[in-house]
């Protein structure tokens, strides 16, 4: 069985990492229905990552799908890597949590200048 995942590049991107092997990048609401026409026609999906942006303007056809079908994926909304909506997870926090390492690459050239022990 595989992972989907359905949003922007950065998003994609990180579930990549994380063991997402259909991965499909889009922008605008006419690439994402296809994206998830693709998704819909696949019979060895078993979780669907869809940012929610496009969970939203693709609320209709996810429902019809449900509906239409015994079994379908697990679907998952995720809030996309940069903004979202208040309350949810940002995508480096669920990869941090899914995979333990840190995604934050706005911070990889930080250092530890000023924290040293004194003693």
């Amino acid at each position: 069985m595989r992972i989907a995942v359905i949003g922007d590049r950065e998003t994609v991107a990180g579930f990549a990492l994380g063991g997402a092997s259909l991965r499909y990048t889009v922008e605008g609401l006419e690439s994402a229905d296809k994206a998830l026409a693709e998704v819909m026609k696949s019979d060895d999906v078993a979780v669907l990552l869809i940012t929610t942006t496009y969970s939203k303007l693709l609320e209709r056809e996810i429902a019809q799908w449900k509906e239409t079908r015994p079994v379908y994926p697990l679907v998952v909304e995720v809030a996309p890597r940069r903004g979202g909506e208040r309350g949810t997870r940002r995508i480096d926090d669920l990869i941090r949590r899914a995979v333990g390492i840190t995604a934050d690459h706005d911070n990889a050239n930080d250092t530890n200048e000023g924290n040293e022990e004194k003693g």
